[in-house]
């Protein structure tokens, strides 16, 4: 009896249209689908499974797309005990693509980058920190796949190979650890060799690759190499045109960094930085009302709060008349995650620092005009803090003074 069966057409066919419905409703990205997603990613390997025994089988590589596209299935459910389940599937697309691996077919090579980047790419966003390192393991054999694919047959082989270094470069800056800032460059910068002759679009690689770059050269204190990279990432995004949610949150990293970047230049001595800190605050401020307007900004949030810190911070050490107006406008967008306790404590803290920073003005020394001015800056920051303290719990909004 043949170890691998004549694959049956109809079984075939049948498991290529679960597969390609599978798909179809994932793009929808609709919770409601989820069952029927999985019921098709299942059925679809219940059919090819028999025919699959044989190594070499091409049929491996139909096989390994159900698998994986069964683990992206399993991530979407949330459910933290999923993970293992998850990466069960993609190691099974994995063991099967790793015996298509022929010199003639750079198809199936290419495909088998593909999984490992997903598997590191899973570890990376929903493993424990203690999994980094096998994540960035994952990426070191995607790079290592890739090295045999020539990116002048085409050009997404030298996209795949582009997004392998890209993303290796951004878990290994997590790691803290002597010499990742030389390797974490070399990656990026291989990865923008290999996307320099690549066709459109590519501006969110290329953008994140030098703000990559960028936050390298703020943590070896090379602020303003730092703040040319960040400016490269802005001007390769708005060249694009396109305004999407990678290019959004792309966007909002670089502004960030020049955000960090005129922080750190406030601690040099003999910095005249006033008019950079002030481009940046803007630059981080628009980047955050364009994430704000997203229809997915709840994926967003991390950076959206980032970006409100900073602003906030500004408006306190150099606008505080402002500040009450930004933290209003901000918190009236109304996302749950932009008025749960934690952001109003934290906005209430902002106040706070405001407040305190105006009573150690003493109002004794200023002109009139100053004093009226100061007066109603406090009245308004005391009226918000009010608010937002009844919000959280009735009776604990405090009280600012400003000495005279």
């Amino acid at each position: 009896m043949p170890s691998n069966p004549e694959p049956s057409p109809d079984a075939v066919l049948a498991a290529k249209t679960l597969i390609d419905r599978g798909q179809n409703l994932s793009a929808g990205r609709r919770i409601q689908d989820l069952p029927e997603i999985l019921r098709c990613f299942s059925e679809a390997i219940r059919l090819l499974e028999p025919l699959c025994a044989e190594p070499g089988n091409p049929l491996r590589d139909l096989l390994a797309v159900a698998y994986t596209h069964q683990g992206f299935a399993l991530l979407s459910t949330r459910d933290d005990g999923a993970l293992p389940l998850v990466l069960s599937s993609l190691d099974r697309a994995i063991a099967l693509r790793a015996t298509l691996l022929d010199p003639g077919e750079p198809w199936f090579r290419y495909n088998l980058v593909g999984v490992w980047i997903n598997r590191a790419d899973v570890l990376l966003q929903r493993g424990a920190k203690e999994r980094l390192p096998e994540a960035i393991q994952a990426y070191d054999e995607a790079v290592r796949l890739a090295g045999d694919l020539d990116s002048a047959v085409h050009p997404a082989f030298g996209w795949r190979k582009a997004v392998a270094r890209l993303n290796r470069a951004g878990a290994t800056l997590r790691l803290f650890a002597p010499g990742i800032l030389d390797q974490a460059a070399g990656d990026f910068e291989a990865a923008l060799r290999e996307l320099d002759p690549l066709p459109p679009p590519k501006a969110v690689a290329v953008a994140s690759a030098w703000t990559g770059l960028s936050e390298i050269a703020l943590r070896r204190q090379e602020t303003e190499t730092a703040r040319q990279y960040a400016d490269r990432a802005l001007q390769v995004l708005a060249q694009e045109g396109s305004e999407n949610f990678e290019t959004v949150q792309t966007g909002l990293r670089a502004r960030l960094l020049l955000g960090a970047i005129s922080r750190k230049e406030e601690q040099e001595p003999g910095q005249n930085i006033r008019a950079a800190e002030a481009k940046a605050a803007d630059l981080v401020e628009e980047g955050l009302g364009i994430a704000l307007a997203r229809p997915e900004r709840s994926a967003l949030m991390p950076l959206i709060i980032e970006a409100f810190a900073h602003c906030t911070r500004v408006y306190v050490v150099r606008q505080p008349k402002f500040l009450a107006e930004f933290v209003r406008e901000f918190l009236a967008r109304g996302a749950p995650e932009l008025t749960s306790p934690q952001m109003l404590r934290f906005a209430i803290g902002e106040l706070d620092a405001a407040l305190n920073r105006l009573s150690r003005e003493g109002l004794a020394s200023m002109q009139p005009e100053a004093i009226e001015a100061t007066l109603a800056t406090v009245t308004d920051l005391r009226e918000l803090r009010a608010e937002l303290a009844g919000q959280l719990a009735p009776g604990v909004a405090g009280t600012g003074a400003v000495k005279a």
